[in-house]
């Protein structure tokens, strides 16, 4: 990512960035450097906004949650990089498709002269000799324009290969800007195109869109008494229970941290219910152990708030209905769905 900042502005960032890092027991590794950095340089305001809420949160930033920051809010950019890099050689590679057209223009072309040059010179001198030079010359003229279009033909393969090479690429690309790095579910970026693309469909036909904000309960406990690497498979599992129930154009996305998010389309507020209870009772149903060491660390469990889409209103306001009622689940004892403008336990 690119630093626009003089040397003095610059050193100060670097500074203030490295100093919260320490105040926050947040490990000095690039990409957590360059999330702190944009935080007090104020480059992301979406970015600052986060951090701000889980600073006052008092909420601790263990590995999951940095790595996570990074790939919401910084990550993209190396997207950009690919896209830009493989643009390039598409562009490259057009341009050399051209030129061997263009080539193979002018060889037509002189071939088309070199015809007329002939036939005038026939025409000119009807001999023996003359019908034999006009011969010769055809054939020859022939067996170099057969020559020009297998070179052309070959050209348009190899072409054709390697455009298609570089659509893969970006292909590659785009799926993983994403994708979220821990889990391998959609990530929160992946999360609002689609919500925005399910609104305006929603919004056209009529159809009935919910959306559902989830959060697993005691999750920082968990992960300060068992460790990160058991943390990380904590969100493994409920990324992959959300996974498992989705179908369709449905989509389960981490939205960051311990939190995940559901976009329903054509889903009705009891479906989509109905849906999350399923959901949640897989997760509470499971168990997280060490096969190895014969550990086993309890079960986890998930707290639901369920939104439907109101024809007119922005993405903001939906999620944080959603959010609304994902506190009074939390406020309601957790482990429960609610939907919006229901405070009962479910």
């Amino acid at each position: 990512m690119g630093f626009g900042e003089g040397v003095e502005k610059a050193g100060d960032y670097a500074k203030q960035a490295i100093e919260l890092m320490n105040s926050h027991d947040v490990p000095a590794a690039p990409p957590n450097y360059a999330v702190w950095y944009s935080y007090v340089s104020e480059r992301f305001p979406d970015l600052k906004s986060e951090l701000d809420q889980i600073i006052k949160g008092e909420q601790s930033f263990d590995g999951s949650r940095n790595a996570a920051l990074y790939e919401t809010f910084i990550g993209h950019d190396r997207e950009s990089a690919l896209i830009q890099q493989t643009g390039d050689l598409v562009n490259a590679q057009v341009q050399e498709l051209l030129r061997a057209l263009g080539d193979a223009s002018g060889d037509i072309s002189g071939f088309g002269d070199a015809v007329k040059s002939s036939l005038k010179t026939f025409t000119e001198d009807k001999t023996t000799g003359g019908i034999e030079t006009f011969v010769q010359s055809m054939i020859l003229e022939t067996r170099r324009i057969q020559e020009t279009n297998t070179e052309l033909q070959e050209q348009l393969n190899l072409s054709a290969e390697k455009i298609s090479a570089l659509q893969q690429n970006l292909e590659k690309a785009e799926e993983e800007s994403y994708t979220d790095a821990l889990t391998g579910i959609a990530n929160r970026k992946k999360l609002d195109a689609t919500l925005v693309t399910a609104m305006a469909e929603a919004e056209k036909s009529g159809s009935s869109l919910c959306f559902a904000v989830g959060d697993i309960d005691k999750f920082k406990l968990f992960n300060d008494t068992y460790g990160h690497t058991v943390g990380d498979q904590v969100l493994k599992l409920v990324a992959r229970a959300l996974h498992d129930n989705v179908k369709g154009n449905d989509l389960a996305a981490r939205y960051g941290g311990e939190e995940f998010a559901l976009v329903l389309p054509n889903t009705n507020m009891e479906n989509a219910f109905s849906l999350l209870e399923t959901i949640r009772k897989a997760i509470g149903s499971r168990r997280i152990r060490n096969t190895k060491k014969g550990v086993d660390f309890g079960s986890v469990t998930l707290s639901l708030g369920l939104a439907k889409y109101q024809p007119g209103e922005a993405a903001s306001t939906l999620i944080e209905r959603a959010d609304i009622a994902l506190y009074s689940a939390k406020a309601g004892g957790r482990n429960c769905t609610v939907c919006e403008g229901d405070t009962t336990k479910t």
